[in-house]
C-alpha cells in the first residue's frame, strides 16, 4: 500500500470513520435541506452549506487536526448460528481540512489508530483465543492513513488518486433534525469488495453550532455498525462467516483529551498516527 491512500486490504482489516463517509458521500443527486423540525437551520440544499456543515459536524473549517475517539464491539457471525462477541476496540481517528491550491474544495488528510481489547475485562489484549478455530494469536493493532488522502467538495468526499475514474457528482447528504439536535445518516457498500460489505452510521450535533457561521468546528457524535470479512490476523480465510462491528464515539478538542493508557501506548507504540498533518 502506498502511504497515500487506503487500500482495498486496509478497507477490508478495519475500522475508519472516515472510510464510513466514502461512496455514500459521492452519491449521485442533490443536497436537500434537512428533514424534521428544527428552527433556525441553513439552507441545507445550497451546496456550498451543505458541505461546511459536513466539515464542521465530521473536523472543522480551520485548518487543525479535529480527533476523534470511539469504542465498541466486534461480533462474529456464522449462517443459523446466534452472533457471538469476540472482543472490544478502541480507537482514535484524527483529519485535517485544508484549502485545496487549486480552487477545488477542501484536501483531507487523516490517520487512524485502533487497538483491541478483551471482551470481559476490557482490558487490552497482547494474545487472543479464537473460538472458531482454537488457534491462540497475537492481534494487530489497525493503522490507515497517509498524505492527503481526499478531496473533499461540492461533488463529494473521493480519493485523490482516484479522481480520474469517478465522475463529478453532487455532494449529496441526509440530514435529519429535530429541536436542538441534528445528525446525518449515511451508508453503502462497495460491490468490489470482498462481501458481506456494509457500512451504516449516524453523526449528531446541535443546531445552533451549524447554523452559527462564527463557530468553525461543531462538538459531535456517531454511532455506527460495519459489516466484513474476518480480520486477516485471525487466520480465518477459510472459515465461513463475517464480522459485525459496532461503534460509538465523539470528536473531542485535543489528542491529549484521550484516555491516558490508549494514549500512552499510542505514543509508544505508533506516535505518528496522533498528528493529521501532511508528511513531507
Amino acid at each position: 500500500m502506498h502511504d497515500t491512500d487506503y487500500s482495498r486490504r486496509d478497507l477490508i482489516g478495519g475500522f475508519s470513520v472516515t472510510a464510513m463517509m466514502l461512496g455514500s458521500l459521492s452519491a449521485s443527486g442533490t443536497a436537500h435541506a434537512a428533514l424534521g423540525n428544527a428552527p433556525g437551520l441553513p439552507d441545507l440544499s445550497d451546496p456550498l452549506v451543505n458541505l461546511h456543515s459536513f466539515m464542521k459536524l465530521h473536523g472543522s473549517l480551520e485548518e487543525i487536526d479535529s480527533p476523534w475517539w470511539y469504542t465498541g464491539i466486534i461480533y462474529g457471525q456464522q449462517e443459523k448460528q446466534a452472533p457471538k462477541a469476540l472482543f472490544r476496540f478502541e480507537g482514535c481517528e484524527i483529519n485535517r481540512y485544508r484549502a485545496n491550491p487549486n480552487g477545488d474544495g477542501y484536501i483531507q488528510s487523516g490517520r487512524t489508530l485502533t487497538f483491541f481489547r478483551d471482551l470481559e475485562s476490557e482490558k487490552m489484549i497482547e494474545t487472543w483465543a479464537n473460538p472458531y478455530t482454537g488457534k491462540v494469536l497475537v492481534p494487530k493493532s489497525n493503522t490507515l492513513g497517509g498524505d492527503d488522502n481526499f478531496l473533499l467538495s461540492t461533488n463529494g468526499l473521493r480519493f485523490k488518486s482516484q479522481l480520474s475514474k469517478i465522475p463529478d457528482k453532487t455532494l449529496k447528504l441526509n440530514w435529519y433534525a429535530m429541536g436542538d439536535m441534528i445528525w446525518m445518516i449515511k451508508d453503502r457498500g462497495l460491490a468490489e469488495m470482498p462481501q458481506p460489505w456494509l457500512e451504516c452510521s449516524s453523526t449528531f450535533g446541535w443546531v445552533k453550532e451549524i447554523a452559527d457561521p462564527k463557530i468553525k468546528r461543531a462538538e459531535s457524535w456517531f454511532s455506527s455498525t460495519y459489516i466484513a470479512p474476518w480480520l486477516p490476523w485471525m487466520e480465518m480465510k477459510d472459515v465461513p462467516g463475517h464480522m459485525v462491528w459496532h461503534a460509538a464515539g465523539r470528536k473531542l478538542k485535543s489528542v491529549n483529551d484521550l484516555p491516558p493508557k490508549y494514549l500512552a501506548r499510542a505514543r509508544k507504540e505508533a506516535p505518528q498516527q496522533l498528528d493529521a498533518t501532511p508528511r513531507k
